[in-house]
Formats: C-alpha cells, sequence, structure tokens
C-alpha cells in the first residue's frame, strides 16, 4: 500500500527552536510500526515514567492508540562482552595505552545497544563567527561531560575540509583537547584508536580532502557511522546549512538530500547547537530542517545557552519506543501528529517512515 505522506508537528520551546514540517512518501507494506519519542519538561529534565495513554498520536484526524510504551535510558551502562586478557589487535605499531575494550559480538550481551555520538564543529573565517565558536566550546565541553561513561564520542570538523579531530573514545582528557582543535583549522589529530570501535577503515585524511561543503561532511560521516550498531547521535555546533539569495530564499543541493537519507539509513539524530551571535539569521532554517528530518532538534546558543544544554541533555538521557497498529484504510497524504496527553513538556518525535 502507499503510505501517506508524513508530517511530524512536535511541540518545541519559542525561544530556542525553530519549527519544521517534515514530508515523506513512500512505498510500503505496513502493520506494526515502532518509532521512537523522546520527551522532557520546561526544565531540561527527561519525562520518565510515561504511559501508553500519555501519548496521542492522530492519523488524518484519527486517533489512533499507541499498543506499546517502552522506556530506554541511554544512562544505563551496557552489558559489556568478556574480552580475554590476551588478545591484541593485529597492528604492527601500537601505543598499548590507548588500547580500548572489545565491543560486543554478534550474539553476545550488549550487542547493537552501544552508545556513539559524534561531535561537529562547523568552522568559519568570519570574526563574528569565530567568536561564536570559541564560546560555544565552553558549552559543548558541558554537553560531552553529560553523556553516558561507557559511551563513545568522537569529534570531527569542518574548516575547508573534513577532518577527523579525535577517533571514538571514553578518555574526557582526550576529547577535551579535540573540543579546542575544532575550533582551530590545523590538521592535527588527537587521538587514532587501534581496534574496536574506531572511523580509521571508514575515513581517511585524503578522503577528508575531498570534502568542499559542509552538506558532504554530513554525508561521509553517515557513511561511516552506518558501519556501527548501537544508539547514534551527532552534535552539531555550527552556523548554517543550505544557502540563502534575496530572490529564491533557502536553497538545499542535492547532497543536503542525499546525506539526509545516509543518516537516516545510518540511524543516526542531529542535534544542532548553533553559534551564530544573534536572534535569528536564515541559515538557522537548514540547521533546523537537517535536525527534525533525522529525529534530533535544533537550539540557539545565543540568548540561553545553558537552558539550550539543559534541553540537549535531557534529550539526549533516554527515548520512548512506541508502537502503533498502521490504519489501513486512510486517505491518501493524511498528516501525523504525536502529542503529549495529561502531562506538559516537549517532543522530540523520529519519523517513523522516513528510513
Amino acid at each position: 500500500m502507499a503510505v501517506p505522506i508524513l508530517c511530524l508537528l512536535c511541540c518545541w520551546l519559542p525561544w530556542s527552536v525553530f519549527v519544521q514540517e517534515l514530508e515523506v512518501e513512500e512505498h510500503l507494506t505496513v502493520g506494526r510500526v515502532v518509532f521512537e519519542a523522546r520527551a522532557v519538561d520546561r526544565f531540561g529534565q527527561p519525562l520518565e515514567g510515561l504511559k501508553n495513554e500519555n501519548f496521542q498520536l492522530k492519523i488524518g484526524g484519527r486517533v489512533v492508540p499507541i499498543l506499546n510504551c517502552e522506556w530506554v535510558d541511554r544512562r544505563i551502562p551496557v552489558q559489556r562482552a568478556v574480552v580475554d586478557e590476551n588478545w591484541k589487535p593485529e597492528l604492527e605499531t601500537l601505543d598499548s595505552e590507548f588500547i580500548d575494550e572489545m565491543g560486543p559480538m554478534p550474539g553476545e550481551p550488549g550487542y547493537g545497544k552501544e552508545k556513539f555520538t559524534v561531535v561537529f564543529y562547523q568552522g568559519s573565517i568570519n570574526p563574528v563567527r569565530m567568536s561564536g565558536m570559541v564560546r560555544s566550546r565552553m558549552f559543548a565541553r558541558q554537553v560531552v561531560e553529560s553523556l553516558p561513561e561507557d559511551g563513545y564520542t568522537a569529534v570531527f570538523s569542518f574548516h575547508s575540509h573534513l577532518q577527523l579531530k579525535c577517533d571514538f573514545t571514553k578518555e574526557p582528557a582526550m576529547l577535551e583537547d579535540a573540543l579546542w582543535e575544532a575550533i582551530e583549522s590545523d590538521p592535527e589529530v588527537v587521538f587514532n584508536a587501534g581496534n574496536y570501535p574506531t572511523l580509521t577503515p571508514y575515513f581517511s585524511e585524503e578522503r577528508g580532502r575531498d570534502v568542499a561543503d559542509v552538506e558532504t561532511a554530513f554525508l561521509e560521516m553517515a557513511r561511516a557511522l552506518r558501519n556501527f550498531k548501537g544508539i547514534k547521535n551527532m552534535i552539531f555546533v555550527g552556523w548554517g546549512v543550505g544557502s540563502w539569495s534575496p530572490s529564491s530564499g533557502m536553497m538545499y543541493n542535492s547532497t543536503y538530500y542525499r546525506a539526509v537519507e545516509e543518516l537516516i539509513e545510518a540511524d543516526v539524530s542531529v542535534f544542532s547547537l548553533d553559534l551564530t551571535l544573534a536572534d535569528y539569521h536564515s541559515l538557522a532554517e537548514g540547521m533546523a530542517k537537517l535536525s527534525v528530518q533525522t529525529g534530533g532538534a535544533y537550539w540557539s546558543l545565543y540568548r540561553w545557552p545553558n537552558k539550550a544544554v539543559k534541553m540537549i541533555n535531557g534529550t539526549l538521557a533516554g527515548y520512548y519506543s512506541l508502537t502503533y497498529e498502521h490504519p489501513t484504510d486512510l486517505r491518501k497524504n493524511a498528516k501525523y501528529r504525536l502529542s503529549l496527553k495529561g502531562v506538559k513538556g516537549y517532543l522530540v518525535v523520529r519519523d517513523p517512515y522516513n528510513r
């Protein structure tokens, strides 16, 4: 059957979040549908303990009951696989100080539940944006410090091309250095992992030099992250996506749409932190559009940066896995709307069909 065009309308903070409608049309057979929804209160704390009746889903104006609601807490440590103490990676040279434990293999406890976060900094030679970059580093560090201790974090930057500043690691000191290096345009790399999990097989310095715009940067990172199983989020600290002209308004090239498809295929949600020192600018629309289409959200660091940090920390803390039975007699192009019922808060919804 033809799935109707999906339009996700989430509740957003009026002071920081740019609302963008998402429309998708695909052809597939549907029955029970499972999708993710994140819920936080106005203070940025995750809303735990919600039940089926706390979510109201409307499709084409018709209420569709939520059949199952399960809270997934990213802060709970993943059960680790047992690692042979005598195991050594097959590399000619390796600093043993950086050897991390192996992740769980298929069939072992914890497989597919690993936690991966990528921090992506968008650079600029514009003096005003440079000021915003330096200012944003402190808030990006606060977000990284709040991530689960058993999760892995990597850092990329884009100035004139895409650079991997730090491979996946759990070490706070390395990430601290990498966040500073991401602001700089020099080629220094803080850390390359020697074994799992590492981005080395999927990304190289030579490949990064061929990346000429931020849309292609998202495309390359998505293709690399597709090789990892688990919960994957990207924190985009930048100033814009797309281009704007007085005659045409916001425009997006074909690479942008390919990047969105790859991010969704890789199951990566993009959470944007706008470093621009202004209440509003045209390219913020592109950041918000990318975030909404991938199941993330957008916040500005200009007026209320501390609240933006609390909101993103609460949103990343966990999510609800929701299940419903897809109606079979819907009209074409029916709209979808998910809202909270009996509780106040804000929703970040991942599109169940745009994947």
